[in-house]
């Protein structure tokens, strides 16, 4: 089993240098990679193009350097949002929605949208373009 990392002591590692931002933004790269089979994200594009990097500028904030991700129903500027359908796909958002916002203003790094029930439209998670997403925590359960 593996072991769980806590935002506390991820932040901890990060703030005390014990890891750099740029290895956890390659740590959370590969996992995708591996775990591709899980449908957890929805790419128009490369993983890595659509990873952000951590700000310099914001080094000290309280989540300087986590990579967060989002549902694809919510915006994250320059991001494709297609709220897990076919029919809004081209959609780049101009703008970020507010949580989105709170979170790269404590410097959280976003690492991409992830795939969803499609327009909400069910609790089950099962997306008929994006295929079934599966939860990397708890294999069997709905992500």
């Amino acid at each position: 089993m593996r072991e769980m990392i806590t935002l506390e002591s991820l932040c901890r590692a990060l703030a005390d240098e014990q890891i750099a931002a740029e290895e956890l933004r390659g740590r959370a790269l590969d996992t995708e990679a591996r775990l591709t089979l899980l449908n957890c994200f929805i790419r128009e594009g490369d993983a890595v193009s659509q990873f952000g990097e951590a700000d310099q500028a914001r080094k000290g904030t309280s989540l300087w350097g986590v990579p967060v991700s989002f549902k694809d129903n919510i915006c994250v500027r320059g991001l494709p949002l297609t709220a897990g359908t076919r029919g809004m796909s081209g959609f780049i958002a101009d703008q970020d929605a507010a949580i989105v916002s709170q979170l790269k203003a404590l410097g959280a790094v976003v690492a991409g949208k992830n795939n969803m029930h499609e327009l909400s439209f069910g609790v089950t998670s099962i997306n008929p373009h994006w295929g079934a997403v599966g939860n990397p925590v708890a294999p069997g359960y709905c992500a």
